[in-house]
């Protein structure tokens, strides 16, 4: 006669199985970029751009134009090419037309519900006339921007900007790093740079091997 698994054994297996699948997934999902320090750089008036990662498709811009009245303005973008993807951005529009670039701190929790009707593009910063009149983030200072791939990764980007020649304008952007998880609507942490354990992973563990030593006892004595 077969002998019946216990709901001990039951819940043991289903635990350990969980682990496994936890572990598998995890190991597999973040993948991050290293250290890069991506810098472009803007003198005089023109544009500059530079793709982060070909696969990724994200775009760190800084434009400076001179209109005809001999009125100059500059901006600090993140964007994508072809709005094959999304950016997660402030509330409101700048006061000369486009979105601002929302900025995170570390850990901030980047998921799918945060990014619904995320933009294609949005400024760090733009200034006319030597004037902000759209800023999100400060000079000097780095921050994450969240963003979703158009097959639904998500992921963080760190970036720092400056206005460092003189005229008020930005003219550097850099892309100090960045990462993606891999599992399409998985979220991730703004820096995190590996895969940790899911929540209940540790104790789903602790579950297992206390339920594996009971079952080796429970053996040894029916053998006694």
């Amino acid at each position: 006669m077969k002998s019946k698994a216990t709901p001990l054994a039951t819940s043991i297996a289903t635990a350990t199985g969980a682990i496994f699948a936890l572990q598998s997934h995890a190991d597999a999902a973040i993948v991050y970029s290293g250290g890069q320090n991506l810098t472009i750089t803007l003198k005089g008036t023109g544009y500059n751009s530079a793709i982060l990662q070909q696969n990724m498709g994200l775009d760190i811009q800084i434009l400076r134009n001179t209109t005809g009245s001999g009125q100059t303005f500059g901006r600090a973008i993140l964007g994508f090419y072809g709005n094959h993807g999304g950016l997660l951005k402030t509330g409101g529009i700048t006061s000369r037309g486009g979105a601002a670039l929302r900025k995170l701190a570390a850990g901030a929790q980047i998921s799918a519900a945060l990014l619904n009707n995320a933009f294609p593009g949005a400024f760090l910063v733009q200034f006319y006339q030597g004037k902000k009149v759209g800023v999100s983030w400060a000079s000097g200072q780095a921050g994450f921007a969240a963003f979703e791939q158009a097959n639904g990764d998500l992921g963080w980007v760190r970036l720092e900007w400056t206005s460092n020649d003189g005229t008020g304008f930005p003219n550097t952007l850099t892309a100090l790093d960045w990462a993606y998880n891999n599992v399409p609507g998985q979220s991730i942490q703004a820096g995190q740079t590996s895969s940790v354990p899911e929540p209940g992973a540790t104790a789903l563990l602790a579950l297992a091997g206390a339920g594996a030593a009971f079952l080796r006892r429970r053996k040894a004595g029916l053998k006694s």
